[in-house]
C-alpha cells in the first residue's frame, strides 16, 4: 500500500492557471472514483486539472463506489491564490543594475517568475521609461523606440533610468498577469 502525505499548507491552486491534481482513494480502482468541485476536468486516469477563477478556497470532493454498491467520500479544501508578479528584465537581470547606454538601447525589455512553481512565459507589451528629471516615455512592445532610444543616448553621464509599469501578458492564461516589478538602471557611461 502506498502512503499518503501531504502538506497541510500548500495546499494552494493558482486563479486562472491550469493546476494539476492526482486524486485516487486507496484501494479503489480510478475508474470507481469521480471526482467534482468548480472548475475541474479529467485529463487522464485519476488526472485532474483545475482552474479556479473566482473566490478565495475551493474545494474538491472524490467519491467512491464501493464494490457493495456504497459510496465513500472525501473532500479537501484549497486556497485559491493569484499569479505573483514577475520580475521586470532587462539584459538578464533584475531589481538595480548597472548598464551602459548601448545595453540599455539594444536590449529587449523581459519579465519572469522567478522561482514560482509554474513554467510560465510572459511576454512584454508595453511599458514606461523615464530617465531622472525627466517626462516618463510610454513604449509599445518590448523594445525601446527611436524616442527612448534618443533619450537615453543623450542623457547626461551616470543618469538613473526607470523602467516600470512593465506589462504583461502569459499564452493561454485567461487572467490579467500583474505589472511586472520595476527596473532601475544606474547608466554607467
Amino acid at each position: 500500500k502506498d502512503a499518503s502525505i501531504a502538506a497541510d499548507k500548500m495546499n494552494v491552486v493558482y486563479r486562472g492557471l491550469e493546476n494539476p491534481l492526482t486524486v485516487s482513494i486507496s484501494g479503489v480502482p480510478n475508474n470507481k472514483v469521480s471526482v467534482s468541485g468548480s472548475g475541474i476536468r479529467k485529463v487522464g486516469d485519476g488526472k485532474y486539472l483545475v482552474v479556479p477563477s473566482t473566490g478565495t478556497t475551493t474545494s474538491i470532493t472524490a467519491t467512491a463506489t464501493l464494490d457493495d454498491g456504497s459510496k465513500v467520500s472525501s473532500s479537501k479544501q484549497f486556497r485559491i491564490k493569484n499569479i505573483p508578479s514577475p520580475k521586470g528584465k532587462i539584459s538578464g537581470k533584475t531589481g538595480s543594475v548597472r548598464l551602459n547606454k548601448r545595453d540599455v538601447t539594444t536590449s529587449k525589455i523581459l519579465a519572469s517568475f522567478e522561482g514560482f512553481v509554474y513554467d510560465l512565459n510572459p511576454s512584454v507589451y508595453s511599458f514606461d521609461l523615464t530617465i531622472s528629471g525627466q517626462t516618463p516615455l510610454s513604449i509599445s512592445g518590448s523594445n525601446l523606440d527611436a524616442n527612448a532610444k534618443a533619450a537615453v543616448n543623450s542623457a547626461p553621464r551616470k543618469s538613473t533610468i526607470t523602467i516600470d509599469n512593465i506589462r504583461v501578458r502569459v499564452q493561454g492564461v485567461s487572467v490579467l498577469i500583474p505589472e511586472a516589478d520595476p527596473i532601475i538602471i544606474q547608466l554607467t557611461n
